[in-house]
């Protein structure tokens, strides 16, 4: 019943600054002493052994190591996280809602630590999988749990040493939007090494901005659940890859209607080459933008065209007023 959650990681961080939490969607406004929360913004920190030095907005948590948890103030808003084996160590288990990692290509340990939180419903497991194929073995460890009814909450912990960040975004996307089909996973906690990139370039397409590996970080996983339905959080663009009957440039054209439409949260917005294929692959979308003519636009509202052999000078405003007119638009803030 609840959306997955999100974990962003500040492991390697020697401390966590107002600054950080900017980069996962949290704006500290000093004036008024107030929190600017945006749509993507994370739901728990991952503070390994540090504490946060501020009080941090109503909405974000923080998972830390367990001797770090020990000295929080306020455990409330801070819970531990444990290995599997310590996990189990005796004195240790008896410990409310706190969040367990687990290599579940460990099959003894899986087992074990699954006898041990069986009637649990306080503990959270954090699960990856160390095997050459990963994803399947992270499978077959929730496809058990489904099977014996123990309804665990599963984070779904996906690490890239990849050395590009395409390959990253590759990675992530692969072997956590695959569980998330399945209808598996709680939650995602996604982490990279930034030093060991090479090429920091994103050369495919992305619209989200990126001003260092937090950010990076956090834009993938809520656009890994935007991509997979799970959990909506921004304005979604559907394009065909454009070919010799595109009509105008599509990618100026994408560019454009998103800047006026990315604070549109949850609608549907496909821009099409051309009328040949266009309404088809627009299907699902809830507006439609689409090449009918040299500099002629045709505009839908879901499968129904609402106007035809729109200008293409004024075809961005026109699909605006559509918008208006739907009562889906919303002034920017």
């Amino acid at each position: 019943s609840h959306v997955p959650v999100v974990v962003a990681d500040f492991m390697k961080a020697e401390r966590v600054t107002y600054a950080d939490l900017e980069s996962v969607g949290y704006k500290y406004d000093a004036t008024t002493d107030k929190w600017n929360i945006s749509d993507a913004a994370a739901d728990y920190i991952y503070t390994a052994e540090k504490l946060i030095e501020f009080a941090l907005p109503g909405t974000l948590q923080v998972i830390c190591n367990y001797n770090a948890w020990l000295d929080a103030a306020d455990k409330s808003k801070c819970h531990p996280l444990f290995q599997a084996d310590e996990f189990m160590k005796e004195g240790l288990s008896h410990i409310g809602h706190c969040y367990i990692g687990l290599d579940c290509s460990n099959e003894q340990t899986a087992k074990r630590l699954v006898e041990k939180i069986r009637n649990r419903r306080d503990v959270i497991l954090c699960v990856w999988s160390s095997d050459a194929t990963p994803m399947p073995t992270v499978r077959n460890f929730i496809s058990g749990l489904m099977t014996e009814h123990i309804q665990t909450p599963v984070i779904l912990v996906v690490e890239s040493s990849d050395t590009t960040i395409d390959e990253q975004l590759i990675h992530f996307s692969t072997e956590a939007g695959a569980l998330f089909l399945d209808g598996m996973g709680d939650g995602i906690w996604l982490m990279n090494d930034p030093s060991l990139i090479i090429n920091s370039k994103v050369s495919g397409r992305t619209y989200l901005e990126t001003r260092n590996n937090y950010q990076f970080i956090n834009n993938t996983s809520f656009s890994i659940l935007q991509a997979t339905r799970t959990r909506i959080s921004k304005t979604e663009y559907i394009s065909c890859p454009s070919c010799g009957r595109t009509l105008f440039d599509l990618q100026e054209t994408t560019a454009k209607i998103r800047a006026v439409t990315h604070h549109l949260k949850g609608v549907k917005i496909a821009i099409m080459g051309c009328i040949v294929n266009g309404p088809g692959e627009m299907a699902d979308a809830d507006f439609g933008y689409v090449g009918s003519g040299p500099g002629k636009i045709t505009l839908y509202k879901g499968k129904d065209v609402v106007k035809r052999s729109v200008s293409s000078d004024i075809a961005v405003e026109e699909l605006i007023n559509i918008l208006k007119e739907s009562e889906v638009w919303i002034e920017p803030s």
